[in-house]
């Protein structure tokens, strides 16, 4: 049995796979099982992906290739990743990205170290021109305390940064929330936290995410994106209020209700009475809530509505987005 499991689902990434792949082969840690999901990738990343696995012969063994028979998104590659993998633990890696040569193996190795379930290193932004280290609060907490009390300390729930015993996610029959390709990790990952034992970290290497392609202050999301976001909030609320202890994470689906509506307000003034209509018990996220739970372009947008000037957010939305066409 490997001792870590690798998904990496591939689509359109033809620019970065190549880079991806050989950070992954080349880790320190040997005892390895790589998982690449084919999403039915349109460009040729299959064909190098094949190319830089003949330069590693000796992982041959180590690696699968597995087609979905559709395009099918983010949430069901990673579900058949994860039903795939064999590993004692299991992470995942996009495609775009890649990992420090020794991150996995220090990972693994705090695994063992301290018996955690959970083990998390920061991440790298890399930008055109610059890279930002995204650094992790210090845990203190177990990791069902720390996810309720995730809006006073925020840390984002990324899958790829996140090492995760699979008796975990296996025993407790924990996938991806189906079709929701829009905050996929935070479904899985808020559920996760919540029936894991324990939680470490490591500091100084790092999942290196790559950011080049996003644009200014007028990037966001789709329609189609806002309500998977709002839909994946709502299973989310009602997974953790159909547990025992639901009262003990009221603020916690509060802060996860509020993330989701407030990209509702963003280009058509028609979105302030959905946002309204949407969790209309959560008005405001909770007292003491991170403000680092918000992009820069996020925290613009919480200025306004916490002002109730969603109207001239949505004004000045439309007018930048005019002046750039």
């Amino acid at each position: 049995m490997p001792k870590v499991t690798v998904v990496i689902p591939i689509y359109n990434t033809r620019k970065y796979i190549e880079r991806c792949a050989r950070s992954l082969f080349e880790q320190s840690l040997q005892d390895m099982e790589y998982i690449f999901i084919n999403d039915c990738t349109p460009d040729d990343s299959m064909s190098i992906l094949e190319r830089v696995i003949n330069d590693y012969p000796n992982k041959k063994s180590q690696i699968q290739i597995y087609t979905m028979p559709t395009n099918t998104g983010l949430a069901a590659v990673r579900s058949k990743g994860i039903q795939m993998a064999t590993g004692d633990y299991i992470i995942h890696c996009d495609s775009d990205d890649w990992v420090d040569v020794d991150l996995y193996e220090k990972l693994y190795s705090q695994a063992l170290r301290t018996g955690a379930d959970i083990v998390v290193c920061d991440i790298k932004n890399i930008f055109q021109t610059h890279s930002v280290v995204c650094y992790n609060p210090d845990f203190t907490l177990s990791a069902k305390d720390t996810i309720k009390k995730l809006y006073k300390k925020y840390f984002h729930l990324s899958t790829a940064n996140k090492l995760v015993r699979r008796s975990i996610i296996v025993d407790n029959q924990l996938l991806p929330y189906e079709g929701i390709n829009m905050w996929e990790d935070n479904g899985l990952m808020y559920r996760v936290f919540y029936y894991a034992q324990g939680l470490s970290q490591i500091r100084g290497s790092y999942y290196n995410y790559n950011r080049c392609n996003e644009g200014a202050i007028t990037f966001g999301y789709g329609k189609g994106a806002v309500n998977q976001m709002i839909n994946c909030a709502q299973l989310l609320t009602d997974f953790f209020q159909s547990k025992p202890d639901s009262s003990e994470f009221v603020e916690c689906v509060n802060f996860i209700q509020y993330l989701a509506k407030i990209n509702l307000i963003t280009s058509d003034f028609s979105d302030i009475k959905q946002f309204n209509l949407v969790f209309p018990n959560t008005k405001c996220p909770p007292k003491g809530f991170d403000r680092n739970a918000f992009s820069i372009k996020g925290k613009i947008r919480l200025f306004f509505v916490e002002w109730h000037l969603m109207w001239l957010f949505i004004l000045i939305f439309k007018l930048m987005k005019k002046c750039l066409r």
